[in-house]
């Protein structure tokens, strides 16, 4: 099933990429700095797609890039990468927590790669808006939570927060990707600059006319309630501003839903797929 795998030059830096299957290309992208796995979805996905798995630059076995870190850099090279691949564009841009910035950004930039998006719980844009005392410290909250994450069991950890149906098998390798994590994403002026960059894509009302999905946990245990109901209503607002965009909350799944609702971003995936086929057809 595998068409290709190896390393792909894109000039600069060579990018380590797999590609499964045939038919529309479908790009699934891991959260921050590759951390995340998508598992056995994977092979679902290329039952009806072509899917491109990669590490992006900085992370995984792909060299680091003299490019930046945020959603812009994170674009640059995608659209590089998907040039050297054996695939067609436009592509189905799937991101999952800080790639929902990544993909959000590329469809708004550049509209003529894609052919639709999955958003995976994806991070809101307005992160960093509210500057309250109560947002200030809710931040606060996150920040020191996301410290305590790295020291403890992260097993333990993920599968505290996971939904109550969780792929066991998958919780061994999904803990040594996050310990692997390089942080050269998700650094607080690369993160804050990914979260201006989208809003200002989005808000602009530059979201192109495809199928947009975004998939909306409803099981929360990483981030306080306040934060939670901001990121429900940054994912409508998202939906509002997209032609044709549809909001799903996804029953008994967490942030990490490759975990315990991997059938939801395959069922997303194959709706979008699906759309973008009769269009194409």
């Amino acid at each position: 099933m595998i068409r290709f795998e190896g390393f792909v030059d894109i000039g600069g830096c060579r990018l380590h990429a797999t590609v499964r299957g045939h038919g529309p290309t479908v790009v699934m992208e891991r959260g921050a700095d590759c951390g995340g796995v998508f598992g056995p979805l994977l092979d679902e996905v290329a039952e009806i797609a072509s899917v491109v798995f990669y590490d992006r630059a900085g992370a995984g076995r792909s060299d680091p890039t003299a490019t930046d870190y945020t959603v812009a850099g994170i674009t640059a090279n995608l659209r590089a990468l998907l040039r050297r691949l054996p695939v067609q564009t436009p592509a189905i841009l799937a991101g999952w927590s800080l790639t929902g910035l990544s993909v959000l950004y590329h469809a708004c930039k550049h509209p003529e790669d894609v052919a639709g998006l999955v958003l995976i719980d994806s991070t809101p844009y307005d992160f960093f808006d509210d500057t309250s005392l109560a947002g200030r410290l809710d931040f606060l909250r996150f920040g020191i939570r996301q410290l305590l994450f790295g020291r403890g069991d992260l097993e333990r950890f993920l599968r505290n927060g996971a939904g109550p149906a969780i792929d066991e098998s998958l919780l061994g390798p999904y803990a040594r990707s996050i310990e692997k994590v390089r942080r050269n994403e998700i650094k607080p002026d690369n993160f804050r600059r990914s979260c201006a960059l989208t809003r200002d894509a989005v808000e602009a009302g530059l979201l192109p006319d495809v199928p947009i999905l975004v998939l909306d946990a409803a099981v929360n245990t990483t981030v306080s309630a306040r934060l939670a109901r901001r990121k429900h209503a940054n994912y409508r607002r998202i939906v509002e501003l997209a032609p044709r965009g549809r909001h799903v909350l996804v029953e008994n799944g967490s942030h990490m839903m490759s975990l315990d609702r991997p059938d939801a971003i395959v069922d997303a995936v194959r709706e979008v797929v699906a759309a973008t086929s009769l269009e194409s057809g």
